[in-house]
């Protein structure tokens, strides 16, 4: 139970840091008990939500819950985020934060994958710039005597 504690405390001040710039994009699990969001982004693993405190509707980032009133379609709609739901956040100039601990296992699994593939795709580009022999390359500059 504390280690939950710890964690929902790094969230918070993790998101009211960032928050200081223009935006946040919230990374968040809306099956999670106690989120609220429009009834379209209930029921899916991964909602990305941009918060900022730049928005008219207001935003409030508490110890254990966000509550923001955010824009729609539709119309404004008050948003509440308990910390427990948000498994990432990416900041306006795109570093991400993941919590591993939060993320829900199968979107975990997902990323595992992608980001072994993203490795050995890249570890194979490298070893072909290795292999192809370097040629010269024309420039536009003359040497001058």
């Amino acid at each position: 139970m504390r280690r939950v504690d710890k964690l929902t405390q790094q969230k918070c001040k993790t998101i009211n840091r960032l928050l200081f710039d223009d935006h946040v994009l919230a990374h968040v699990d809306s099956t999670k008990q106690g989120v609220d969001l429009p009834k379209h982004l209930m029921g899916k693993q991964s909602v990305v939500l941009k918060l900022s405190k730049l928005f008219r509707g207001g935003i409030v980032v508490e110890q254990n819950r966000i509550q923001t009133n955010l824009l729609f379609d539709f119309g404004y709609y008050v948003c509440v985020i308990p910390l427990e739901a948000v498994w990432g956040v990416t900041s306006d100039n795109g570093k991400s934060t993941i919590w591993p601990e939060s993320v829900p296992g199968d979107l975990l699994s997902q990323m595992v994958a992608a980001s072994a593939v993203s490795s050995s795709a890249d570890d194979a580009e490298k070893e072909q710039a290795k292999e192809r022999p370097r040629t010269k390359t024309a420039t536009h500059l003359r040497r001058v005597k």
